[in-house]
């Protein structure tokens, strides 16, 4: 049975149940699930933490680890080979190499998509794509929009290794 009672946030009247203390206003509903929420969580509080800890989002190591395997196989997969490399300068990097639009057509992919996962998990077909280092995206990407042409990147891994650049630019 619904009663006349007073909201405890603004004060205005309303009739509830008796378990009510908020009226429907926006800012006393906003009120109470803040306040719910915080309740909720002082209760809870062990065992949120406890889950927290569990979580897959929580533990970065995971989290990158199973972001890599998935690299790595949408990258063998767009390459149909073991090890990826960049199509042209023949990188080998893991952590440098992308997947890139053949037709730079990469905009009329749906919506914010995440193209590793997708291919990875056979949710999207691998023909359109090309593997290529970060670098040498870009500079196909500039390329394209601006027809400079005329450099050359050339990949030397012992220079990955050692404390020089990782990769060399040089015009022709």
């Amino acid at each position: 049975m619904k009663k006349e009672k007073s909201c405890i946030v603004c004060g205005q009247v309303f009739y509830g149940r008796s378990i009510d203390k908020y009226c429907l206003r926006v800012e006393c509903q906003r009120e109470r699930r803040l306040k719910d929420g915080h309740n909720y969580y002082q209760r809870h509080r062990e065992t949120l933490k406890q889950k927290s800890c569990e979580n897959y989002w929580k533990d970065p190591k995971s989290r990158s680890q199973k972001h890599r395997s998935l690299k790595l196989k949408a990258l063998q997969l767009v390459s149909h080979s073991e090890n990826p490399v960049c199509l042209k300068c023949h990188c080998s990097n893991l952590d440098i190499l992308e997947l890139a639009h053949i037709n730079h057509d990469g905009k009329f992919e749906d919506g914010r998509t995440h193209l590793i996962a997708k291919v990875a998990r056979n949710q999207r077909p691998p023909e359109g794509l090309k593997v290529l280092c970060k670098l040498c995206n870009q500079l196909e990407d500039i390329e394209n929009r601006f027809h400079e042409y005329g450099f050359i990147i050339k990949w030397n891994p012992s220079k990955f290794l050692s404390e020089q650049p990782i990769l060399e630019v040089q015009e022709d």
